[in-house]
């Protein structure tokens, strides 16, 4: 347990984020078929807007990964910063901007995950490597549980904050 801790922690927070933000509230927010950009005098479609989004958050997740699978071990709730930049650029009312937020908690989300698995297949005992993946992983999608159900409520307050 001394291992996997604050990287369980830092996935359970990490996720609570991702469910709010992948997308999660922008689909309460961005209702309108056409998104009206606020810098490029332009309009994107919906769906158009969010492929961009997801996108984004591929790109956030895989280069991540990459990058901190190789590094020596961080303190996991460091890269909560990146989750709490993302969210606050996606909840910005500038959709230009709202489509980099999801990079942010994305690489979050991969960081954490590079850097958690290595640790326990580094520092972990090769007989409770299971336990310790499933325990973590377990601890970390609380926090997506609590995200998911909080979506619809704090999309409420979001949609005031924007009239």
């Amino acid at each position: 347990m001394p291992i996997i801790f604050w990287p369980a922690i830092a996935l359970m927070l990490n996720r609570f984020f991702l469910a709010l933000f992948n997308p999660g509230l922008l689909l309460y927010i961005y209702t309108n078929r056409l998104v009206k950009l606020r810098w490029i005098p332009a309009t994107l479609d919906k769906h158009f807007f969010f492929a961009i989004f997801d996108a984004g958050i591929f790109t956030g997740d895989f280069v991540s990964r990459r990058i901190f699978f190789a590094r020596p071990y961080l303190f996991p709730l460091k890269f909560l910063a990146f989750s709490i930049v993302g969210s606050a650029i996606s909840l910005c009312p500038v959709p230009e901007l709202v489509l980099l937020g999801g990079f942010f908690v994305a690489f979050t989300n991969g960081s954490v995950y590079a850097q958690a698995t290595r640790r326990i297949e580094t520092k972990g005992l090769p007989r409770f490597s299971l336990m310790s993946f499933s325990v973590w992983l377990f601890i970390g999608d609380l926090g997506s549980v609590v995200g998911s159900n909080m979506t619809q409520v704090i999309a409420e307050v979001v949609k005031r904050w924007y009239k």
